[in-house]
């Protein structure tokens, strides 16, 4: 049972890593990560991996795409995120003076934008305070979930309406059928008048 769990875990995220929208690497942009951060939701290039490593665990939690083992919280998380929504909140406020690695840079040119962009959280998405907006908020007026809250919403709705629909009482169900009632009552009337 926990081997089939685990055989399913691994392969939705297989099937995460081969979406259009975690093609690249999300921090260099390098083609066909085959690492990711359980705990950012983000996939990366092996360089990246070890980068993310020396963050620490409390920041991002390094796992294999192929040869670690996963469980269903960390791939509810790589499904909440993904590369292209975490950029767009881990980079939301990349200045356009602020240079953005790519795959060729050195590997300390990319540390110290992953370390910004993780560790310091220089580019995160801010209020019009400037506090730093909560992931999880984020995650909940993300465009995405909005739709995905409605679908919710509509399914729920179509599914008290088939249960309404089941619980009403059919009114053919019991007793004779209304032309049959109306005929009995007919009838009876034109005794009572004879």
């Amino acid at each position: 049972m926990a081997d089939d769990l685990t055989a399913r875990c691994k392969a939705a995220v297989m099937e995460l890593v081969r979406h259009p929208d975690n093609k690249y690497c999300a921090d260099c942009r390098a083609k066909g990560p085959r690492w990711a951060s359980a705990s950012l939701g983000v996939f990366m290039c092996i360089r990246c991996s070890g980068i993310h490593r020396n963050l620490g665990v409390h920041i991002s939690f390094v796992r294999s795409c192929t040869l670690d083992d996963w469980n269903p919280k960390q791939v509810r998380v790589m499904q909440k995120w993904g590369n292209r929504r975490a950029n767009l909140y881990w980079e939301a406020n990349v200045p356009e003076s602020a240079y953005v690695p790519n795959e060729h840079d050195d590997t300390s040119t990319v540390e110290r934008f992953v370390r910004d962009k993780y560790e310091r959280r220089k580019y995160v998405l801010r209020d019009n305070a400037g506090a730093i907006v909560d992931p999880k908020d984020f995650l909940a007026t993300a465009p995405e979930a909005k739709k995905e809250k409605k679908a919710k919403k509509e399914k729920k709705a179509k599914k008290e309406k088939e249960k309404k629909a089941a619980a009403a009482p059919d009114p053919f169900a019991s007793g004779p059928a209304p032309s049959a009632a109306l005929a009995a009552r007919s009838a009876a009337a034109r005794a009572a008048a004879a």
